[in-house]
């Protein structure tokens, strides 16, 4: 639920969730393990999969910690796949993600 100027706004995606995850460049949680697992794939690929997947595809916001990198990311309803990249190869990184996903799929 959101709030306009006189109350509530009600929309029929429900109450938004966010959840927070830190990796580590070798695929460790740093925080969010009780919403994902990770596993680590080819150099600075990372499916991170969520443990109650949503409804439908939720948004998801990379933020990758070293100097002149990016993140591609691609996502679906239950995983979200990032690769990060420096100067367009492909390299170990971590990086924090942001997912915004609504209530319409599961119970949270």
């Amino acid at each position: 639920m959101t709030w306009g100027l006189k109350g509530p706004v009600l929309n029929s995606q429900g109450e938004c969730f966010a959840q927070l995850i830190r990796v580590d460049s070798n695929g460790t949680v740093l925080e969010g393990s009780e919403y994902v697992t990770v596993a680590k794939g080819a150099t600075g690929v990372y499916v991170v999969t969520f443990k109650k997947p949503y409804g439908r595809t939720p948004l998801a916001f990379v933020q990758t910690l070293l100097t002149d990198s990016r993140a591609k990311v691609a996502q679906t309803y239950a995983a979200i796949t990032v690769t990060t990249e420096v100067n367009g190869t492909d390299t170990d990184s971590a990086f924090n993600l942001l997912v915004l996903g609504w209530e319409d799929s599961v119970e949270r």
